[in-house]
Formats: structure tokens, sequence, C-alpha cells
């Protein structure tokens, strides 16, 4: 096994209601320049190509393109210190249940565990058993708290935990379609829905000041 290493992060800083809802110009204390989006790599292989082994090899490589976006994943929402311990947990579980990665979306598999395992360690304050997972990641989602925008981060307050955690998917990470319905653990049209109803509520909250 390894750990995840602490990576070189950028300090792009958000205005207004549509930088949460675009993919990167809302930025926490480590956002890269680019959102972290699954890269054109992990697209899914050709219909009746075969399945890659779930080996020693597969993992290094999952490693190698995924370790650094979980870090910062972690740490734009809080974990701070432990953001690197955290995304190893990631990893681990990762490994222990690679029959489950579904083949070219990996990164948001990743994030959505890596909501589980946060989620777990906020509640229980000491290092996560990576065997079992909560049924539901934290709805107290603290990454509102590293946006340095004082009006955004007083809009993305007055919304719900659900809507906040949509928007800062898709701002952060980049994600939409398929992948974030992966995270959210919805159906696509589910996700889009979940988007559209995000974004028009920040659009309120932000007419509303």
């Amino acid at each position: 096994m390894h750990s995840a290493q602490q990576p070189a992060a950028g300090t792009d800083a958000g205005e207004g209601p549509d930088a949460v809802a675009g993919t990167d110009d809302l930025a926490g204390p480590d956002a890269p320049a680019a959102a972290d989006a699954p890269a054109a790599a992990d697209a899914p292989p050709a219909a009746g190509a075969p399945a890659a082994p779930r080996d020693e090899p597969w993992f290094e490589d999952l490693f190698t393109r995924h370790a650094t976006a979980v870090h910062r994943y972690l740490l734009r929402r809080g974990a701070a210190d432990d953001a690197e311990d955290l995304a190893a947990d990631v990893l681990t579980v990762a490994w222990r249940r690679r029959a489950e990665v579904p083949d070219g979306h990996e990164l948001p598999w990743l994030y959505r565990t890596a909501g589980f395992v946060l989620a777990n360690h906020r509640r229980k304050a000491r290092p996560v058993p990576v065997e079992t997972l909560p049924d539901e990641p934290d709805p107290d989602d603290p990454a509102v708290l590293a946006v340095r925008d004082e009006r955004v981060r007083e809009a993305l307050a007055r919304l719900s935990a659900r809507d906040r955690q949509v928007l800062l998917l898709t701002a952060w990470e980049g994600l939409s379609g398929d992948d974030l319905a992966l995270v959210l653990g919805v159906s696509r049209g589910g996700a889009d829905a979940a988007l559209s109803r995000a974004r028009s509520r920040l659009r309120e909250v932000w007419s509303a000041d």
C-alpha cells in the first residue's frame, strides 16, 4: 500500500453565484487552476474490450492518476492536516473494493468514497476504520468555510447541504452528467435536476441580498 502525496495547489478565488455554477471560478485554499475532472484517459473502454485486471499495476495506475485529486477534494472540505491520511484511507478502500470501482468513472467513485470517509472521520474524531463506511456523507459540508469571497460564503451558507454539495462538486471537481450522478448516488436525470435546482436557488439567494 501507498499513502497519498502532498500536492501542489493553486490559489484562484471566485466571485458571485456564477462562479459556483461554473467549473473553475470558485476556489478554496487548495483548488487548482483547473478543476480535477476525469481526463480523457479515463474514458470507458470500447464496447467489447476486456476490462483491465484489478491487480497491483491497476492500483498503481489508479494512485498515480487520482491520488492528488482525492487529496485536494479532502483539503477543500476542511480535512486540513488529516487530508493526507484520509486520502490514503480512501485509496485503501479502493483497493479492498476494487471490484466495485467502475471502469471509466474511477475518480467520481473515489470522490464519493472520500465523502463517506470524511463524514466518518468528523463524527468519530479518530482514525477511520476503512473496513466500514457510513451509509450517507455528513450533510454539514464544511467546504463553504473555504470560500474566500464573503458574499459567496454567506450565499452558500443559506443553501441546503445538498445544494452546496452539488454546486461545489461542479465548481471544484468539475463534475457533471454521469460522474456527478455517481458521486451523488442518483440517476443521470436526478443529478441534472439537482444541479439545475441548486443553481436556481443560489441565484434566488444572491438576488435577495
